[in-house]
């Protein structure tokens, strides 16, 4: 696995290792010419997003046509990246994606690539179709805006959800504690750790 920064926001886009000498692309940031240089002439065999908000799809339309298998995201988050999505000044400045999803994603899916394997936990708070991507096998979560190292995503704009977000967080501290925390922005961290020193997770679960 690979971890880009890109984009003004600095977030975090990671290429992973399909098994198969090709590599599936997560939240591509607005920098599509430095994911293209992480992957290393690798073929990237399909895209999973996390979740709608620009700074983590700005380079959906440039790798798109790359993209062998297209694209994978939620169905509520989908509407908002559509061409007829909701006229809303919220939305102003994400792009509108004209290729349509090659997957909706929904709770409890298995997204297969190459020898690649990726289960679907869906974590509405910081917008309704946010979703989580675990790779089991190599204890990985792909946790997007919903959970940080030492904190969890913003819940006050639009689409966002304070209650859900805790519904969220106490979902992904059943995850097996020795996994990893790959975020959308900022540093890594492990479930353990969170369990025991992230304010918001706690809350959620009821230590705090």
């Amino acid at each position: 696995m690979v971890s880009v920064n890109v984009g003004r926001l600095r977030t975090n886009c990671y290429l992973v290792d399909d098994g198969r000498d090709g590599v599936v692309v997560i939240d591509p940031g607005d920098d599509a010419a430095a994911i293209l240089r992480a992957a290393r002439d690798q073929p990237i065999r399909a895209i999973l997003v996390t979740h709608y908000h620009a700074d983590h799809v700005g380079a959906l339309n440039d790798l798109l046509p790359k993209a062998e298998l297209g694209w994978f995201v939620s169905e509520q988050d989908a509407r908002m990246l559509a061409p007829d999505r909701p006229d809303v000044p919220a939305l102003a400045g994400i792009p509108v994606i004209d290729t349509p999803p090659a997957r909706l994603v929904h709770d409890g899916d298995v997204i297969e690539v190459g020898a690649l394997r990726m289960r679907v936990i869906a974590t509405p708070g910081h917008t309704p179709g946010s979703v989580v991507y675990v790779d089991d096998a190599r204890n990985m979560a792909y946790t997007g805006d919903t959970l940080f190292a030492g904190g969890c995503g913003r819940c006050d704009l639009y689409g966002g959800d304070a209650a859900a977000m805790r519904r969220s967080l106490a979902r992904l501290a059943e995850l097996p504690e020795q996994t990893q925390v790959l975020p959308g922005h900022g540093r890594t961290g492990v479930i353990a750790y969170e369990l025991m020193s992230n304010h918001q997770m706690r809350a959620a679960i009821g230590k705090e």
